[in-house]
C-alpha cells in the first residue's frame, strides 16, 4: 500500500482513534507513513488513518492531560479545582486512591463518550490508561468490554445480574 515507511519511535505506541472504526477505538501503532500511521486495533484489524485523527500515547503518565481539540481552550492550570486533575496528579506522585475514588474513576470513565480509557474535560484527555485494566463481563447472555481499576469498583457501576468478570490481560 505505502512503500517509504518512516523510522519512528510511535511504533508500539498504544493509540485511540478519534472517530471508531466499527466500534473499536483503541489500538496499537504498527506502522508510520509521515502524515498516516497504521493502527493495528483490539481486534486485529489493522487500518490506515491520517496522523491528527489518532490520539497517540507517547509519554510516561507524568503529564496530567493532553489537548484533544483542534480549537483554541483555556489553559490547563484552569482545571486544577476538578477532581479528574487532583486524581491524576494524585496517581502521578505514586499516591493510593481510596475505594471511592476508585469507583469514581471507574464510573466517569464509562460515561465518556470520547474515549475508553480517560475523561475528557475542558478539551483535554485526562488518560488514566496506566492504572486501568481490562474486563469482559457477561450480563443476560451478552459479553460488553469495560475498563475499570479492579473488580470491586467495575461491579459498583454495574446494575443487575453478572454471570462473569474476566480480567484479559
Amino acid at each position: 500500500m505505502y512503500e517509504y515507511e518512516e523510522k519512528s519511535d510511535i511504533i508500539g505506541s498504544p493509540c485511540s482513534l478519534m472517530n471508531p472504526y466499527k466500534g473499536y477505538t483503541e489500538g496499537t501503532i504498527v506502522g508510520d507513513y509521515g502524515n498516516t500511521v497504521v493502527v493495528r486495533l483490539t481486534s486485529g484489524k489493522e487500518i490506515v488513518e491520517f496522523r491528527d485523527e489518532v490520539i497517540i500515547y507517547i509519554e510516561a503518565m507524568t503529564q496530567i492531560a493532553m489537548k484533544f481539540v483542534q480549537w483554541d481552550v483555556p489553559e490547563l492550570d484552569g482545571l486544577k479545582d476538578s477532581k479528574v486533575y487532583r486524581l491524576r496528579e494524585r496517581l502521578n506522585n505514586g499516591d493510593k486512591l481510596t475505594r471511592e475514588e476508585k469507583n469514581w474513576l471507574t464510573r466517569n470513565v464509562w460515561e465518556c463518550c470520547r474515549f475508553r480509557r480517560g475523561i475528557a474535560l475542558g478539551g483535554y484527555l485526562f488518560d488514566f490508561s496506566d492504572v486501568l485494566k481490562r474486563y469482559f463481563v457477561k450480563q443476560y447472555g451478552h459479553i460488553t468490554e469495560y475498563y475499570a481499576i479492579d473488580k470491586t469498583a467495575l461491579r459498583s457501576m454495574l446494575y443487575g445480574r453478572i454471570e462473569v468478570i474476566v480480567e484479559v490481560p
